[in-house]
């Protein structure tokens, strides 16, 4: 808990003594605020301002810590970043590798390209790499993969060096590590597959336990179609989860008993795949024929687990369900194929709706032969459907068991990945403007993120429809301002306030729009349109996850 008053007491004393401080004080005042991810708007301008007077005198590692500061608190003050970025080039053979990795990290967080630093941070890593730790590797690739840096010197290096290192990316302390590593490399110039077999050896071996490193091992074995490669990561991922129908859903092609538990366990870093297997089993166990196939069955399981023993399960359920489905039945209709996305799939349950939804529009239907009842339908044309993008493996295998037993997968798909990557595949594999529905229920300090990739790929057409959740609690302030200000889209935006599902006291928002039709897309990079106008209104409630 943050002692707010003693805080405002240090910034108030830090202004008025600011002109005496040293570099590494400035420098310390700023990170410290930044560890605690406290966001003190007067305490920031007098430490930008000393920084500038100052920065002549900054080492390696003030400029590092200063840089670090301002990215983790979303502080764009273009004179600072700059007279860091000069100083850093002039004095980049004194910074040590965790200063080059938070120069790096800092301008890849802000998403501002800088050749002249990355280059200059690319010569230096190079002479230094051997002295490297997981962490500055790791942090060096995902900054090269957010940027599009293709330095194949620099990743190259990067990439034997974590493999020499590889002990050290399997630690349990840093799990983190490993996915970063590996995303950073795969996205900035393809599959690393030296190092990708190694991570897959110690995953065979139970000695790593990583969500984020199966999803992306696993969604690349799907993407390439490598059934072998999936189900031998199918077994190391199931050995690592509790005793328990989670297990036995990732265990199916073995007899889940007779495999030994992995040495390292999924629970020790994720204790809510422990309860999500109490969903599964609830679910499961009552579903089954002749209930099996049903959709509001299905829904009706789910609603009651949540209300019941498994109230930490958030779904978009009750009032939030019925905004959300209206908005997709107000969406523009295409004549052709027509997708709905959902951005963050959990256990399904939103899912299974929008798929009921599109099914329902769709009266030319005929019964599917080897099916369980009337949801299994098989539409005598291209079916328009649901698509929900999961990055965590588990939650995706549970979303599409749940699927399954509603019956309406012919409706629905689950694609493994994180966004960013696996929304790609929306323009590639269903066209140009086909999202005519998208709903987001992941974190909300990347929704304005996620839709303006949506614009950039021109996946979305006239008239289509945007909503998300949580935008109150925990919020999501940027993305809300990026519909009121976006120039491609006329947004037509309402906001709705609603009680949480299973929480009938706590209000929470739900924001729906229409897209008018676009007069330019939106080129930017990673941050959204629209945005510029009020980046110090919109700075101090960024951080609201």
């Amino acid at each position: 808990v943050l002692d707010e008053p003693l805080l405002a007491a240090i910034s108030a004393a830090a202004r008025r003594k600011i002109h005496e401080f040293g570099t590494q004080d400035v420098a310390s005042i700023a990170w410290s605020f930044a560890k605690l991810d406290v966001f003190n708007g007067p305490l920031i301008a007098a430490i930008a301002s000393s920084a500038r007077r100052l920065i002549t005198d900054f080492t390696g590692q003030d400029l590092g810590v200063t840089a670090w500061a301002c990215a983790r608190l979303d502080v764009d003050d273009a004179p600072l970043l700059t007279a860091i970025s000069a100083q850093a080039i002039t004095k980049i053979t004194h910074c040590e590798p965790r200063n080059l990795a938070n120069l790096a990290w800092a301008w890849a967080t802000l998403a501002l390209p800088n050749e002249p630093l990355l280059a200059a941070i690319s010569a230096a890593s190079l002479r230094s790499i051997h002295d490297w730790n997981a962490q500055n590797l790791a942090n060096t690739a995902w900054s090269c993969a957010r940027l599009l840096v293709r330095d194949s010197p620099l990743l190259d290096a990067i990439a034997a060096e974590a493999l020499r290192k590889i002990s050290a990316f399997v630690a349990a302390e840093v799990p983190q590590e490993s996915y970063a590593v590996l995303w950073g490399l795969w996205r900035a110039q393809g599959p690393e597959e030296a190092l990708g077999e190694a991570l897959v050896e110690q995953l065979a071996h139970g000695l790593l336990a990583d969500g984020l490193v199966h999803g992306l091992l696993l969604s690349t074995s799907e993407w390439r179609t490598s059934a072998l490669a999936e189900l031998h990561l199918r077994r190391a991922l199931g050995r690592g989860l509790p005793i328990g129908p989670l297990r036995e859903l990732w265990l199916r092609e073995w007899a889940s008993a007779a495999l030994p538990s992995a040495p390292l366990s999924f629970e020790a870093l994720h204790h809510m795949y422990r309860r999500l297997s109490h969903c599964v089993d609830y679910v499961t166990a009552a579903a089954r024929p002749p209930s099996a196939g049903s959709p509001s069955h299905v829904l009706g399981l789910i609603e009651k687990f949540g209300q019941g023993l498994g109230q930490w399960l958030k779904v978009a359920g009750g009032e939030k369900a019925a905004v959300t489905e209206g908005a997709l039945r107000q969406r523009g209709r295409l004549p052709g194929y027509e997708v709905s996305v959902e951005f963050g799939a959990f256990v399904g349950y939103s899912g299974i709706r929008f798929a009921c939804c599109f099914l329902a529009d769709k009266p030319q239907t005929e019964l599917d032969a080897g099916g369980r009842g009337p949801a299994r339908r098989r539409l005598r044309r291209a079916a328009p459907g649901g698509v929900s993008l999961e990055v965590d493996p588990v939650h995706a295998s549970v979303a599409r068991r749940f699927v399954d037993l509603a019956g309406v997968s012919v409706a629905a798909e689950v694609w493994l990945g994180l966004l960013q990557d696996t929304l790609a595949l929306l323009p590639e594999r269903a066209g140009e403007g086909s999202g005519t529905f998208s709903f987001m229920d992941q974190r909300g300090t990347t929704f304005h993120e996620d839709l303006a990739l949506l614009e950039r790929m021109r996946s979305l057409p006239p008239c289509a429809a945007v909503t998300a959740d949580n935008v109150n609690k925990p919020g999501a302030p940027v993305f809300l301002w990026h519909l009121t200000r976006c120039p491609q889209f006329a947004f037509s935006a309402m906001l709705w306030s609603l009680r949480e599902f299973a929480s009938e006291a706590v209000e929470d928002w739900q924001a729906a729009a229409l897209a008018g039709p676009p007069t330019r897309y939106c080129t930017s990079g990673s941050r959204a349109c629209g945005t510029h106008e009020g980046p110090s209104a919109t700075a101090s409630v960024l951080r609201t996850d």
